[in-house]
C-alpha cells in the first residue's frame, strides 16, 4: 500500500506547528493523535510484529489522519520474550533506541514511541524541538541528542520544562503515560495497549476510533487472533503496509 502524505510528523512539528507559531487547531490534531497512533502500535503488537523504527519521519499525515509506515524493518516477535531471542540483525534509528541491549522487542517500540510521543507533547506545550535539543544535550556519550543517554534530563524537560497545568486532565494523561513508556527497564515498562486503554477514558479528548483494516477495537480472541494473522502475513509480503488510525 503506497501512500501519498502531506506531511510526516517530523516536517509537522517544524512547519505546521512551530514556523506557524503554534495555531491552536493544529495543536488540537497532536491531542488526537497521541491515541490513534499507540492504538496503531497496540495493534501491530497484537499483530505479532515489532517495528524497530520508529521515529517522526515514520509517521505520515493526510488531512487528520496518522499512519504509521515503513514495515520494512519489522518483524514477527513471536519467537521473542520480552527482549530476547535469536534475532540480532541490527534495526532503529539510535537517537529513539531503547536503552536495553540488542535484540529488542515489544518495549523498545513503546519506549521509540514515548521520545515520538515527548517531541509531540513539548509542540503542544509551545516549545520547540530545537529547545529540547539542546536541553537534553550531553557531550559525555556518543549520541548526544538520545534519549536513552539522557534520560534524567528528558524526564525533567517533561516535567517541570514544560509548565503542564495540573487541572489540564488531558496534558497530565499524556505527560504520565510517556513517563511510563519511557522507563528503563523493559520488563516493567507500560505495554502499549495500556496505553491505548488509558488514553480511551479521555475519550472525547482524544477522539479514538476503533483501527481501520476491519478490527472491531479487539473486538474478541478468535477475530483478533484471524486478523493478527493475515496482518502479520500482509507486513512480512509488503514492506510497504501501513497501519492507520482514523481521525476525523
Amino acid at each position: 500500500m503506497l501512500l501519498v502524505a502531506e506531511y510526516d510528523l517530523e516536517s509537522f512539528l517544524e512547519d505546521k506547528c512551530i514556523e506557524a507559531q503554534f495555531p491552536r487547531d493544529m495543536l488540537k490534531m497532536l491531542d488526537r493523535w497521541f491515541g490513534c497512533l499507540i492504538s496503531a502500535l497496540a495493534y501491530a503488537h497484537q499483530a505479532r510484529v515489532k517495528h524497530e523504527d520508529i521515529k517522526p519521519s515514520n509517521i505520515l499525515i493526510k488531512g487528520k489522519s496518522v499512519y504509521l509506515t515503513d514495515f520494512g524493518s519489522a518483524t514477527d516477535f513471536s519467537h521473542l520474550l520480552v527482549a530476547s531471542g535469536s534475532d540480532f540483525m541490527v534495526q532503529g534509528t539510535p537517537v529513539y533506541w531503547a536503552p536495553e541491549p540488542l535484540p529488542h522487542g515489544r518495549p523498545a517500540d513503546v519506549f521509540s514511541f514515548g521520545c515520538v510521543f515527548a517531541e509531540m507533547l513539548t509542540v503542544r506545550q509551545r516549545r520547540t524541538m530545537r529547545e529540547f535539543r539542546e536541553y537534553r544535550f550531553s557531550n559525555q556519550v556518543d549520541l548526544p541528542y538520545a534519549y536513552r543517554s539522557n534520560l534524567p534530563k528528558v524526564r525533567r524537560w517533561l516535567k517541570t520544562e514544560l509548565s503542564i497545568d495540573s487541572k489540564n486532565p488531558v496534558a497530565q494523561t499524556i505527560l504520565e503515560q510517556i513517563l511510563n513508556m519511557l522507563g528503563e527497564e523493559p520488563n516493567y515498562r507500560v505495554e502499549a495497549r495500556r496505553v491505548w486503554k488509558i488514553l480511551r477514558v479521555e475519550e472525547d479528548d482524544f477522539f479514538l476510533r476503533p483501527l481501520c483494516l476491519g478490527s472491531n477495537s479487539f473486538a474478541n480472541v478468535r477475530e483478533r487472533r484471524e486478523l493478527a494473522t493475515t496482518t502479520s502475513k500482509s507486513i512480512k509480503s509488503d514492506p510497504t503496509f501501513v497501519f492507520r488510525a482514523p481521525c476525523y
